[in-house]
């Protein structure tokens, strides 16, 4: 029996170091593919932050540059109106002028906003229908940042972007 005895603590005692090195490769891996993920998460995190601000740049710019072919539409004395429009080909002499000088612009919808005295207020872009209701009142900024940094493209689509012709009421200058 001492024999038994005498056995049985040797095997515990070489299986004991075993043990803590086999935790050593278990949880070093774990801790390590931990920190992997936290920061694969955090600079996701910071590459979509980054895309949101450059996509809302650019479709600030586009409503700019609406407005500046608005100008020149009336610079050459047709008459500006507010309304909305989805700018296509064939539809209108004003949306074929707008093609003509932003060849980009085709399928974007854009809004005009004409203050009291027949001036340009703002203008907005986006890929979907922008709403009646921003004819009246410009969507706010934080909303729509939201919009576009959805990982949905359907939701992105329906940002609406808007330029001032003040332009200490743009949030992102060109």
């Amino acid at each position: 029996m001492d024999e038994n005895n005498e056995l049985t603590e040797q095997l515990t005692e070489e299986q004991a170091p075993k043990k803590r090195f086999k935790k050593r490769y278990v949880i070093i891996p774990a801790v390590i593919l931990l920190v992997i993920l936290v920061g694969g998460w955090w600079l996701i995190g910071e590459m979509l932050g980054y895309t949101t601000y450059s996509r809302m740049q650019t479709k600030c710019s586009r409503a700019h540059v609406f407005a500046k072919v608005c100008m020149q539409w009336e610079e050459e004395g047709n008459e500006l109106t507010t309304g909305i429009w989805k700018v296509e080909p064939g539809h209108s002499d004003f949306e074929d002028y707008v093609l003509q000088y932003d060849s980009d612009a085709e399928g974007e919808w854009y809004a005009l906003v004409l203050d009291k005295n027949g001036a340009i207020e703002y203008t907005l872009n986006s890929e979907s229908e922008i709403p009646k209701e921003y004819l009246k009142h410009p969507p706010v900024y934080e909303e729509q940042m939201a919009l576009l940094d959805s990982h949905f493209s359907f939701r992105r689509k329906k940002a609406i972007a808007a330029w001032y012709t003040d332009d200490s009421k743009n949030t992102l200058n060109d």
